[in-house]
């Protein structure tokens, strides 16, 4: 079992009508550009795709990666979230924003590293 299917995750609600907020994104490539273990990454690259609001109301804003297809969920502090399919979703619930568990720091450069080969493979560039 790996380390992210150990996570407990919080059931969101779907926000519909709010405008895009880069502002997660743009804050994480601003830290990236500057950091020895994260990979450089660029904002450009990514489509917003939606805003789950946690019971608490923390606002978690999905990225979707245009090349990779992979997804990014912010909060609006900067910490990455993972998407948990299918756990504990109510299926009728239509504004249901699914199950999503806060990642652990090492996780989070675990996954950054991972996405980037996935980008470096599909470009054609070397690691």
């Amino acid at each position: 079992m790996n380390e992210i299917s150990q996570l407990a995750g919080v059931l969101t609600v779907l926000v519909v009508d709010d405008p895009p907020d880069w502002q997660p994104l743009l804050r994480l490539a601003r830290r990236c550009d500057g950091s020895p273990v994260l990979p450089a990454m660029s904002p450009e690259d990514f489509a917003y795709v939606a805003k789950v609001v946690t019971p608490d109301g923390l606002a978690i804003h999905v990225y979707e990666h245009l090349a990779s297809r992979q997804y990014l969920n912010l909060d609006d502090i900067g910490r990455a979230w993972h998407y948990l399919p299918d756990e504990g979703v109510p299926p009728a619930e239509p504004l249901c924003g699914g199950r999503y568990a806060l990642l652990p720091r090492a996780t989070l450069t675990a996954e950054a590293r991972r996405l980037r080969r996935i980008v470096d493979a599909r470009s054609g560039e070397e690691p």
